[in-house]
């Protein structure tokens, strides 16, 4: 837990799970029970949010820098722009 909480594990993770550009919500299918009615809406919700590939690149870059993350997340996003656009219509 310790390792996780601070951040010993933030190269790993780099590692094993790089930034890409596009990532493919589907591979969810991959990794949970597959039998969930619920799994393909979720999925298609994921891919309907704005620039959350980026989001979470962000995320995984500046792990070790929250006020750096916190400075580029403010930068890119108005969250209750994301709002309207995604619960509003």
């Amino acid at each position: 837990m310790c390792a996780i909480e601070f951040g010993d594990l933030a190269n790993l993770n780099k590692a094993t799970h790089p930034s890409i550009e596009k990532r493919k919500f589907e591979d969810i299918k991959k990794y949970v029970d597959n039998s969930n009615p619920y799994l393909d809406q979720l999925i298609s919700f994921l891919k309907k949010l704005p620039d959350l590939s980026e989001y979470i690149n962000l995320e995984v870059t500046f792990f070790l820098n929250k006020s750096k993350l916190e400075e580029e997340i403010e930068k890119k996003y108005d969250f209750a722009d994301i709002y309207d656009t995604v619960f509003a219509h």
